[in-house]
């Protein structure tokens, strides 16, 4: 296939150095103070994404997607609009961050007209972070199988009921509350577990179960569960705005920190639920004088990435229960996670999650990939769906050769939902949930007959 890319920031070029492995990509950047990296083979355009001129010479006719993923939402809409009327067959998928659609007049059936899919950054990764807080002590989560099936993530301490365990005492220990253990992520390395292998303490291990279970596991782990009551939000982003008033929405006592120039009445209008402090989230006597120790969660989601890395570190020194920074950086990901902040938040991640899922939406149903550490992004979970004319319906686990470096976590059918073990089948119409790292993915498209080029 071939992709024109419009706009060269993370997200761009993400997806263009996952594209260009099995696809023609044209990249195309306004900003000339921005070059290509030097191991990137992509055909890069120094130019305006908005020309016909331009668009026609990046090869438009014969695209097969244009995404647009510009730091404008202008440029991303206009873009997308000026590829419709050049070539109407093209798919158009845009990056909308500030523009307001949510009127009336427009509805989601008018929407296709114009873009075949619509990302927002900001508001994927407030789903992803409230999702997250619905299971108390997670460190990741997310769903599958409409809702039913759950994948979420922790940290196995010292002393806990697991630490020392094989996975088979687990299962046996824990009949009543069904789980599989997916991914273990120990030193930094990615480990696709089988029945004999020992949990340790310090592993981050994923799970999966259905929805119900999660929070029962992890009481079964020996984790602490803690009602999310005292909320501190250093605001600043669309992001924060979002999560701010959720939280109230659910209930949580909100204390939100803006920016002297950000306290204007517009914004006090909008935040009458939430005690609105002026100051700055790196303030070590503002967050003193507003009893941080007692806050439930703090969230340091300001413009500034570093500032946000500092405000979380404060906080966590203060002793604030749960602290999560927005950091969109990868490099600052890995570094925050060594240093002890409990999460974060990528709204980049986030979008180019949506994408994938977008461009594989004929077989893979969700995607996600492991965000902790650097190396630990080497897997994803996927959810595939099984067509009638898949090679491996109707044959039980126990006869077909899975590779290592796989787990099929669950199964959903219909209004069923299966935990496998091997005499399960997968049958026509079935939603599974699978664990790959990034070196089994082409051995998973031969045994299930798909192709996920994205996730190389």
């Amino acid at each position: 296939m071939k992709f024109i890319i419009i706009g060269a920031g993370n997200v761009g070029l993400s997806l263009a150095r996952m594209l260009t492995r099995s696809h023609h990509v044209v990249l195309i950047e306004l900003n000339e103070a921005i070059d290509l990296p030097a191991d990137m083979d992509v055909q890069f355009i120094h130019a305006n994404g908005c020309s016909p001129q331009v668009l026609v010479e990046a090869g438009v006719n014969t695209a097969d997607y244009l995404i647009a993923v510009a730091q404008v939402d202008e440029t991303n809409i206009s873009a997308c609009l000026m590829a419709k009327l050049i070539n109407p067959t093209i798919k158009r998928i845009a990056r909308i961050r500030n523009l307001d659609i949510n009127h009336p007049e427009i509805t989601k059936e008018h929407l296709p007209e114009y873009f075949d899919h619509i990302i927002n950054p900001d508001s994927a990764g407030a789903d992803y972070l409230l999702r997250t807080l619905q299971v108390p002590g997670a460190r990741e989560v997310e769903v599958f199988g409409d809702g039913r099936l759950q994948m979420f993530s922790f940290e196995i301490a010292a002393g806990s009921p697991f630490d020392g365990k094989s996975l088979i005492e687990i299962r046996a220990k824990c009949s009543k509350t069904p789980f599989i253990v997916v991914a273990i992520i120990r030193d930094d390395s990615v480990l696709t577990p089988v029945g004999s292998d020992k949990i340790r303490a310090g592993d981050i291990i994923y799970c999966i179960s259905k929805s119900d279970y999660s929070t029962r596991v992890m009481e079964l782990a020996g984790q602490t569960i803690r009602t999310l009551k005292h909320a501190m939000v250093w605001a600043g982003s669309n992001l924060a705005t979002r999560i701010a008033h959720s939280l109230t929405a659910q209930g949580v006592g909100v204390k939100l920190i803006l920016s002297e120039e950000d306290v204007v009445t517009d914004v006090l209008d909008d935040f009458q639920d939430c005690l609105v402090l002026r100051g700055s989230g790196t303030d070590t006597s503002l967050l003193q004088e507003e009893q941080i120790a007692d806050v439930d969660l703090f969230i340091a989601a300001s413009p500034s990435e570093e500032d946000n890395i500092l405000a979380a570190l404060l906080a966590k020194k203060l002793q604030a229960k749960l602290v999560i920074a927005q950091i969109n950086n990868l490099k600052y990901n890995v570094l925050v996670s060594s240093v002890g902040v409990d999460m974060v938040v990528n709204t980049y991640s986030a979008a180019a999650s949506s994408i994938v899922r977008h461009i594989h939406q004929e077989s893979v149903t969700s995607e996600f990939s492991l965000r902790l550490h650097e190396n630990a992004r080497e897997g994803n979970f996927i959810e595939l769906h099984i067509k009638e004319n898949n090679p491996l319906v109707g044959i039980p686990f126990k006869d077909i050769s899975f590779p290592r470096g796989m787990i099929i976590g669950a199964i959903a059918r219909q209004e069923e939902v299966l935990l496998p073990n091997g005499d399960t089948k997968l049958s026509a119409d079935d939603y599974a949930v699978i664990f790959v790292k990034k070196d089994t993915v082409r051995k998973l498209e031969k045994l299930f007959n798909v192709k996920l080029e994205l996730l190389e």
